[in-house]
């Protein structure tokens, strides 16, 4: 959970902080880049627990949202995709579950909340009648997931 001393060291050291967690290679770059998250994220603000929709739950640890999530999955997996896209003739498929269903919080999807779709489990999962809203996700996802290894491509 962010204590009230994070909360404050993030509102006064927020640059450095997040700078030094991203993969640039200078310092310039990193407090550049580390200044337009901030500006994205909190506007002219800066850093702020006001707004909590900038924070997305990533585990059952209180963390800085929708930021950490960046930071910690999306900015990992894009760099892989383009240094596989870049570097080899391999395909690469990349995706963004985003589905206010099942699994939806406040702030968003749960990380990894496509697997209750692919693997629905009693009542904690999604209404696997094929009717429902949650049903349709399911049916759509399996397909993608399903065609991949069976065409070598996704319909």
């Amino acid at each position: 959970m962010l204590t009230e001393e994070g909360v404050a060291d993030m509102k006064e050291n927020f640059t450095a902080l997040i700078g030094s967690q991203l993969p640039l290679p200078t310092e310039e770059q990193r407090t550049r880049a580390a200044e337009q998250l901030e500006q994205f994220y909190f506007g002219d603000e800066g850093f702020s627990t006001e707004d909590m929709q900038a924070v997305v739950d990533i585990s059952l640890a209180c963390e800085l949202r929708r930021l950490l999530s960046d930071v910690y999955f999306i900015q990992q997996a894009d760099s892989f995709a383009r240094a596989v896209a870049n570097f080899s003739n391999i395909p690469v498929y990349f995706y963004y579950f985003s589905y206010n269903g099942t699994g939806y919080i406040e702030y968003g999807m749960m990380h990894a909340g496509e697997t209750s779709y692919l693997f629905p489990k009693g009542i904690l999962g999604p209404d696997t009648d094929t009717n429902s809203n949650d049903g349709k996700v399911a049916s759509q996802l399996t397909t993608l997931w399903t065609n991949y290894p069976k065409y070598g491509y996704v319909l």
